[in-house]
């Protein structure tokens, strides 16, 4: 649009550049006035969106406490089974559902050796860089690379033992600078939620987020919540003992 513009600035001044934004939304855009004498051109030029939006960790005490100090950092590959590839997962804007996976999903806390808790942080990516695969768009250009490299999978003699081990495959060949994060969500079993008195035909759903990049984050990371019971496996009744957001 720029070059479009350049011939026609000669005798105009800019008068007026403002970028108008949400701390917490999602639309940027530049509105650019420009004077000559008392007439005036504007141009609305959009920027690329960025999202930008609260993820929670459910971890143990240690490894919260190293977080928290150091920063989150993303491990080296430990499993070939993850729902999104290798990475850093996030339950999007759900402190409840990490809480819920930090008690009964963390062998640590399993076991009764540590505490469980919930590590807080600020993600924030341009729309171009952040696969959503709970959109059309984003779906797409998965599709759009597998379909670019069908000839090399054909070539592929492993056997996948499920879907998440076929899922974690391929997601380690998008290239991390294209794709940092990645979303999806997931049904999550819940015979209390998904059973409700009144059928509705709604079931309990938990985004997931894969970080792959620690680049993403906007700012440190804090300690959500905490059990501050006994080392023991609390009951799920406490589990929905937890602060709210500030």
């Amino acid at each position: 649009m720029w070059v479009r513009l350049l011939p026609r600035l000669r005798d105009y001044k800019v008068y007026h550049l403002s970028i108008l934004t949400n701390t917490f939304g999602y639309g940027l855009v530049n509105i650019i006035t420009i004077y000559s004498g008392n007439s005036g051109l504007r141009w609305v030029l959009p920027l690329e969106r960025i999202y930008k939006f609260y993820a929670y960790h459910g971890t143990d005490d240690a490894a919260a406490e190293e977080i928290c100090a150091s920063g989150f950092q993303v491990p080296a590959p430990q499993r070939q089974n993850d729902w999104l590839g290798h990475g850093l997962y996030f339950f999007r804007e759900d402190p409840v559902q990490a809480q819920i996976w930090a008690v009964f999903g963390n062998a640590n806390v399993k076991q009764g050796q540590r505490i469980a808790c919930v590590v807080e942080a600020v993600i924030s990516i341009a729309h171009s860089r952040f696969l959503n695969l709970d959109t059309r768009e984003g779906m797409l250009k998965l599709k759009d690379f597998l379909i670019a490299h069908e000839p090399e999978f054909q070539k592929i003699t492993m056997r996948f033992i499920s879907e998440a081990h076929a899922r974690h495959f391929i997601f380690a060949l998008l290239p991390v600078k294209d794709y940092p994060v990645i979303q999806r969500t997931f049904s999550v079993p819940s015979k209390s939620l998904n059973e409700l008195p009144v059928p509705l035909g709604l079931n309990l759903q938990g985004t997931q987020v894969c970080v792959r990049d620690a680049i993403v984050f906007d700012g440190d990371p804090k300690l959500y919540w905490k059990d501050h019971g006994s080392r023991q496996t609390p009951r799920k009744s406490k589990i929905l003992d937890f602060p709210k957001l500030t």
